[in-house]
């Protein structure tokens, strides 16, 4: 901390990326930003759930990839680039190297910083959508998306796609209208 909320180059041992001290190394790698489609599928197809959740380090990994700083330098922010971001979950904050208590416990330390790093990022000029799916925090992701309507609560997995649907709806009539 405060690295954990923020899009701060990696280059003391103070702001190396939060996975190095990670206790599940089965984790899925963080995709830099590409058009390859082919690749991005194989990453995706390859994500296993490990049973818990750090919404606050997905945040700030995503804005890191959407900045032009290190690590991930493909992005080149201008002004004429709409930059979105979807944040889905599907349970509460319940796992962080700076949070050593039960799942139950976890929580309320950790939403505190997830609405940071949802901060810092809508700060960065990033339109964030939020997605809950069956589970988590109502309030902490109605709050994180850019604005109350960009929050999308399914209660299904199957109704992932529809949540997605109407998203690309807002940023097609976003692009238009700019």
């Amino acid at each position: 901390q405060p690295h954990d909320v923020a899009d701060t180059a990696p280059t003391t041992s103070a702001t190396r990326y939060r996975g190095v001290r990670c206790d599940n190394s089965g984790l899925a790698t963080v995709q830099p930003l590409t058009t390859n489609f082919s690749s991005l599928r194989a990453t995706i197809n390859a994500m296993q759930p490990v049973g818990t959740t750090n919404i606050t380090i997905g945040v700030q990994a995503g804005l890191a990839v959407m900045s032009s700083g290190l690590p991930f330098a493909e992005t080149s922010p201008s002004p004429d680039v709409l930059r979105y971001m979807i944040l889905l979950t599907d349970g509460d904050n319940t796992e962080s190297r700076y949070v050593p208590f039960s799942n139950t416990a976890a929580a309320p330390l950790m939403d505190p910083r997830t609405q940071t790093a949802c901060g810092a990022v809508k700060a960065a000029g990033i339109t964030l959508f939020t997605v809950r799916v069956i589970n988590g925090n109502q309030n902490l992701l109605r709050a994180c998306a850019t604005n109350p309507s960009m929050y999308f609560n399914v209660t299904s997995s199957g109704g992932i796609g529809d949540a997605f649907k109407a998203i690309t709806s807002m940023i097609k009539r976003m692009r238009l209208s700019v």
